[in-house]
């Protein structure tokens, strides 16, 4: 009975194994991403986490034999293998979340549904870079996948039916000028003024500069010295007040007004 329970758990492992490097390798080119990268995050620190474990227990099972009495030598490459693995695919994994597919801009929008869109996306490093060459943008065909996820597929514009699309709303840095005060709630942007090609950034106890433009419907603001840009979506844009709605790590909409509440 201990020996039947025994193997199940060591092909369970094997299996779960398989999977982590199904998921590192040639998962990596099914065209699937999470809309959220919160949980992308955490989906590749759980894979880490499992490929480690199950890569050290597959190891240990095959190395030791009861009656060889050779627990030590199967601890000890167990112990290896895992720490190989967390180096190996911990930098993989650091890599992996250090570098996301971003949204560029907006090239048409799908008139039954605005949540399909074409988009150029590249691939953002943060800090390392990414979206400062012609051949870093990709066109492609963005659609939701059930609630987490989205589907993003190579396609060519010249090939849709364009009565099918529409352009998306497109906005004038003149209309954003001038200082907006943030709607009561949590931001880390309390007060907005926008010049010509740079924005002042004021908060409770800190105050910078950060450059911007503005792509049809997406606001992007970066600091100087980095590639990372910070991208929000334009829900509206009027006289005394606008809304957008933030794409990266921290998600949410964000109301802006003339007047100080």
């Amino acid at each position: 009975m201990e020996e039947t329970t025994y193997k199940k758990k060591s092909n369970a492992s094997l299996i779960i194994m398989l999977f982590c490097i199904f998921c590192f390798t040639v998962g990596q080119f099914i065209p699937i991403y999470f809309a959220d990268t919160g949980f992308r995050a955490m989906y590749y620190f759980i894979i880490c986490i499992l490929l480690i474990t199950s890569s050290s227990w597959t190891i240990f099972k095959l190395i030791y034999k009861p009656q060889k009495n050779n627990i030590s030598t199967a601890s000890l490459f167990s112990i290896l293998t895992g720490l190989a693995t967390f180096i190996i695919f911990g930098l993989w994994t650091l890599g992996l979340l250090f570098s996301v597919w971003s949204e560029a801009f907006t090239y048409y929008v799908r008139k039954d549904n605005a949540k399909i869109k074409i988009i150029s996306r590249y691939i953002n490093q943060g800090a390392f870079g990414g979206g400062t060459q012609k051949e870093d943008f990709h066109i492609v065909l963005t659609r939701p996948l059930l609630f987490f996820f989205k589907m993003e597929t190579s396609i060519d514009t010249l090939d849709i039916k364009k009565e099918e699309w529409k352009k998306p709303e497109i906005y004038n840095f003149n209309d954003i000028k001038g200082k907006w005060y943030a709607y009561k709630g949590k931001t880390p942007y309390r007060v907005l003024t926008f010049g010509d090609k740079t924005v002042s950034v004021k908060n409770n106890d800190t105050s910078y500069n950060l450059n911007y433009i503005i792509s049809f419907d997406t606001l992007y603001m970066w600091q100087e010295k980095t590639n990372f840009k910070i991208a929000s979506k334009i829900l509206s844009l009027e006289k005394d007040g606008f809304m957008v709605e933030d794409n990266n790590e921290v998600r949410g909409v964000r109301n802006y007004f003339r007047q100080q509440e």
